[in-house]
């Protein structure tokens, strides 16, 4: 962007951009501001949805909504992929994931997928058949859009409480291990997950407040209290925040991009949503994919070895019910087990100086101690597990001609303690980032009001580095620039910088905006409202429409 050395090509490490969802609709509220802003770069995005979402509305209808709100943020009709599965119902009862274990199940008289005449689905365009509506269908479908387009990089749903959501994103994540795990695999695609509920479509409708705030996660009715987000493994304070293009973050709804985009989904009445998703940040969680036991042997005095290296983090055998049991992602070997050790035995030596250990998604059981055995003879201990999941990351003396990796579990608690993943690596990841904040949003052009005393910090993601900072051009400590703040009579540009990355930088300006320069703001706000109203009276004739469209076309079959 332009105040900044923050670029989608970095941090996206090429320029080709996935993003999978289950739901026409859900490509905004999960990446409709980093989809602008990566085209805006000249990044080719492609979209692909798992379903239809035709529980209500046809396909013709959701295809077409889906392709122009694409079209609002830049994204060519042909860029826009149907997998063709069906809507799995808001209970997930007809989701092929979910209950297509064993055979293909009939949803709405239909057992395979099926496109529109402007878009066939995904398989038959690209294999001449349909795929049966089974979960190992969804699950190579995934794979083969992934590896038809290979993209650099892929923002893919996470966990949300809708059984599609889930299970496109466990889909995804069997498919994309499947890849990673092909003898000889060269393809390591920069993989981010994100949700479409608790930080958009459910979070807070803040838009009008007197500055563009940062994205709230929303944390009623999480199914474990002790959760910090929709997936227990990720934390808060270790999602990665990408900035906002400048049409993403206008203060009126009428002008903002992603208001626009989601009036295009009338069948959905988008109109309603955009006071929620449209923020001054869009949050993911990284997953690596250069993880080197995706290609080891792996063997265990006990448990189930599968899920070691399987990319999968969070796996059910109940996807459908809210408080999902996690009984389909853990090696746990059983409490008879005096060794409780598990082994990665690699095709050729290996460096490793980083490994990252996922734990059990469990209140009452938790690894306390283990140890990280290597062929080299080097070993190390853990001590206790983070809870709930969250990754445990381990910076190691640096071990080159490693031939194997053993884990052991030493002690622990609770009746179920294991491991979801064993994660190491060669390098250190090295992405970096660096933002402005102001009270802890994202600053850009920031107005102060009357009033007003933002308290200014930074928020760096990927180092460790201190962050060194500039007032107009000269250098300056954060307790002065606070200070001038404090008492801002005329506009301060501020610079933040990693003091051994100076390359890594963002700027922000800070101007002084006047009692009634407030008052117009929260005029032309109110204005903007009303107009709004206006525009869902006019939506609402256009959704009865629809209503009326689907019905007929479905009292046709």
């Amino acid at each position: 962007m332009a105040d900044s050395s923050f670029s989608y090509t970095s941090i996206f490490r090429g320029k080709t951009l996935m993003v999978v969802i289950p739901h026409e609709d859900d490509e905004i509220n999960v990446a409709g501001s980093t989809i602008h802003g990566a085209i805006l770069e000249g990044v080719h995005v492609i979209c692909v949805f798992s379903t239809w979402g035709d529980d209500l509305y046809t396909p013709d209808i959701r295809r077409r909504e889906a392709v122009k709100a694409l079209k609002t943020l830049g994204v060519k009709e042909d860029d826009v992929i149907f997998l063709g599965y069906p809507d799995g119902g808001r209970y997930g009862e007809s989701d092929p994931y979910i209950y297509g274990l064993n055979e293909p199940i009939t949803v709405r008289g239909r057992h395979e997928t099926y496109g529109t005449k402007a878009a066939p689905d995904f398989c038959m365009a690209a294999h001449g058949f349909h795929r049966p509506f089974t979960r190992e269908g969804m699950i190579q479908d995934m794979e083969d859009v992934v590896l038809a387009h290979k993209p650099d990089a892929i923002l893919c749903i996470d966990y949300d409480i809708h059984p599609d959501h889930r299970a496109c994103s466990a889909a995804f994540e069997t498919a994309m291990g499947r890849i990673l795990q092909r003898p000889g695999n060269e393809y390591f695609p920069v993989i981010f997950k994100g949700f479409a509920y608790k930080t958009a479509f459910e979070s807070v409708p803040d838009f009008y407040a007197p500055h563009m705030l940062s994205t709230v996660f929303a944390r009623d009715n999480l199914p474990e209290p002790s959760w910090e987000t929709s997936n227990p493994a990720y934390a808060w304070d270790e999602r990665i925040r990408l900035p906002v293009p400048e049409e993403c973050r206008r203060p009126l709804l009428s002008d903002n991009l992603i208001h626009k985009a989601f009036c295009c989904h009338v069948s959905q009445k988008g109109y309603r949503y955009a006071a929620k998703v449209a923020n001054g940040d869009q949050v993911f969680w990284k997953r690596r994919t250069d993880n080197l036991s995706m290609q080891a042997a792996v063997s265990a005095s006990s448990g189930n070895i599968k899920y070691l290296n399987d990319f999968l983090l969070l796996g059910s055998s109940d996807m459908a019910k809210p408080a999902m049991p996690m009984d389909d992602c853990l090696w746990a070997p059983p409490e008879d087990d005096k060794v409780k050790t598990c082994r990665l035995t690699f095709t050729h030596p290996v460096t490793i100086r980083e490994a990252v250990l996922y734990g059990n998604i469990d209140t009452e059981s938790r690894i306390l101690d283990g140890t990280l055995r290597f062929s080299t003879g080097y070993e190390f201990r853990t001590g206790p597990f983070r809870k709930n999941g969250l990754p445990n990351d381990f910076s190691i003396e640096v071990q080159k001609s490693v031939d194997w990796v053993e884990f052991t579990i030493n002690e622990a608690e609770g009746s179920t303690p294991g491991l979801t993943e064993l994660e190491l690596y060669e390098e250190e990841d090295t992405a970096s980032m660096i933002h402005i904040l102001a009270d802890g949003n994202f600053a850009y052009d920031w107005t102060v009001w009357p009033g007003e005393k933002p308290k200014i910090s930074a928020w760096t993601y990927g180092s460790d580095d201190d962050v060194s900072w500039e007032m107009n051009g000269s250098p300056s400590s954060i307790g002065q620039i606070q200070e001038e703040l404090n008492r801002l009579k005329k506009p301060i540009t501020i610079c933040a910088f990693l003091t051994e990355h100076p390359d890594i930088w963002d700027e922000a300006v800070f101007a002084p905006g006047s009692s009634a320069a407030l008052r117009s703001l929260r005029f032309h706000q109110k204005l903007d409202r009303w107009k709004n109203t206006f525009e869902r009276f006019r939506q609402k004739s256009q959704h009865h429409a629809l209503r009326k469209e689907a019905k007929k076309e479905k009292s046709k079959k």
